[in-house]
């Protein structure tokens, strides 16, 4: 297959892309240039030919990813606009291929597309795709937004644990145990796009499927981009839930354990 055959095929996964983009900024997730996404396409593409002269020159990573080596990723550009992504998603958009040794990536160019550069959360994005890879490799896509309900219950204290939190969202509706039965994973604040964000969402993401950075937003994970916003839509609107039933000045009381252990036990027990 040749290059441009091969880049032809990315048009449906930036189709999908696309759509959630716009769902992303329609929710009120994607302020300015907030929110990215990448998906490891590399299995969509298995015939496709590199060339040398078709790719940027390297760029060195802070940190190896070698499990990712060789690997192909279509991310969005640094500085992208989910409300102009939605679109010309081609045009927001890179494919990149990890070098042999996950020390550097490339930029593969496309012929008649701008070129821009991966989105400043590459980092954390390449930690994850590697750790998906060792641990859960049907899970190709990752999506982070700035999910406005999700950040505001960051902002309370007691919910400054992945046991606390997921049990408050579980709380709230009874689907979102059913569709989120790992819970969501909480992470302390750490600085945007460093080494440390990355090393640490990797590995909670380990166990969960979707992460809350606190006070800054959501990162989840699925076998598509679209998986990947369903778990993120599912968290948040059990937070709205929380926040309306709090808005008549009442504690919400929520689902109590026995209503919790009950729905796990007919809806996940070993058959």
């Amino acid at each position: 297959m040749g290059n441009s055959k091969g880049i032809a095929v990315l048009k449906p996964i930036r189709a999908e892309m696309a759509r959630i983009a716009s769902y992303l900024w329609e929710k009120g997730w994607a302020e300015r240039n907030a929110g990215n996404f990448s998906i490891r396409i590399t299995e969509d593409i298995p015939l496709i030919q590199i060339i040398t002269d078709k790719a940027i020159k390297a760029t060195p990573l802070e940190m190896p990813f070698p499990d990712l080596a060789g690997e192909l990723i279509l991310i969005s550009n640094s500085g992208s606009r989910m409300r102009e992504f939605s679109k010309k998603p081609a045009k927001f958009s890179c494919l990149i291929k990890i070098e042999s040794k996950g020390e550097a990536y490339r930029i593969i160019r496309e012929e008649g597309r701008p070129q821009g550069i991966p989105t400043s959360e590459l980092l954390s994005h390449l930690a994850i795709h590697d750790m998906l890879m060792k641990n859960k490799p049907h899970d190709r896509a990752v999506i982070h937004s700035h999910v406005t309900e999700l950040i505001a219950l960051s902002h309370m204290s007691e919910v400054h644990s992945s046991e606390s939190l997921s049990r408050l969202l579980w709380s709230m509706h009874p689907e979102i145990l059913m569709f989120l039965p790992l819970g969501m994973g909480f992470l302390p604040f750490q600085l945007p796009g460093t080494i440390e964000l990355a090393k640490a969402s990797a590995e909670k993401l380990e166990k969960y499927p979707a992460l809350l950075w606190e006070k800054h937003g959501c990162i989840s994970t699925a076998a598509s981009i679209s998986e990947a916003f369903d778990i993120m839509d599912m968290a948040a609107k059990a937070a709205k839930i929380y926040f309306m039933a709090s808005s008549s000045g009442q504690r919400p009381d929520g689902l109590g354990l026995l209503h919790i252990d009950q729905i796990k036990e007919h809806y996940f027990k070993k058959k």
